[in-house]
């Protein structure tokens, strides 16, 4: 009997603001995901590296596991964090691969991640619409966008909602939007409620996907290398983490 192929679900997170919370959603995301049983990879297409720092030291990271290893004609071998978990993670030599433009490279990783045989692949990508951005919303099935509760946030996800009609219609490939994540949110304050209500408007309610409240926990989880769910597993951080994992799941089976 011939095998059941498993359905790889890739998903990138991205914004045109730094200091969002990309890399701790992707990084809780991953773990919590994997600790559930899923095979998961993830992917630091940020040369700053933050995501692979919060797996392991940098320096422990073997070549072939490593995020340029995409850009290449070589097989990478994504690097075992846990059980169900891998990394390729990124190094100083791959803000090289940001100065390359349109260049027809940018379109390798999306074959060669395909090749991989995960059930969810997170893509941590760098902060505004850069090339390396640019490679993993082609690598990507789906976007998650996470915003601040600031003045600006919903004009940010416009802005990156335009710029993906213009990139999709070049490139003659659509990506979606899944939904968007409030980070770092004072959940009881006016701005916050505000920015929520903003982004059910311009989105639609199913794709709001949740509120991670700002706390020196959250960012505790990178330092000490372990996720919310394993670090304050009672706390209400983790049951967010576990909240935003749901919808996301609800919103990729509709698909």
């Amino acid at each position: 009997m011939e095998e059941k192929r498993f359905r790889m679900v890739v998903i990138a997170f991205a914004s045109l603001k730094g200091g969002v919370g990309k890399t701790t959603l992707t990084y809780n995301l991953a773990s919590l995901w994997a600790d559930m049983g899923k095979r998961v990879l993830a992917i630091d297409f940020d040369p700053q590296g933050n995501l692979t720092f919060a797996f392991l030291p940098p320096e422990s990271l073997p070549e072939d596991a490593q995020t340029r290893c995409l850009f290449s004609r070589k097989s990478p071998q994504p690097y075992p964090v846990s059980e169900n978990l891998w990394l390729l993670g990124a190094d100083s030599k791959l803000s090289s691969w940001d100065m390359r433009g349109t260049n027809p490279d940018l379109l390798l990783p999306s074959q060669v991640i395909r090749s991989l045989p995960f059930d969810l692949v997170l893509l941590d990508t760098p902060t505004g619409w850069r090339p390396l951005t640019r490679a993993a919303i082609l690598s990507c099935d789906y976007i998650v966008v996470p915003v601040d509760p600031s003045p600006f946030a919903v004009a940010g996800i416009v802005q990156l909602v335009d710029n993906l009609v213009e990139f999709s219609s070049k490139q003659k490939r659509t990506v979606e939007v899944l939904g968007v994540v409030v980070n770092l949110a004072e959940e009881h304050t006016r701005i916050t409620q505000r920015v929520i209500e903003s982004v059910k408007q311009l989105m639609g309610e199913g794709k709001f996907l949740g509120v991670l409240s700002k706390s020196v926990r959250v960012k505790e989880t990178a330092l000490e290398r372990k996720p919310l769910h394993i670090l304050a597993p009672e706390s209400k951080w983790a049951q967010q983490i576990e909240q935003i994992a749901e919808a996301i799941e609800r919103r990729v089976k509709k698909k």
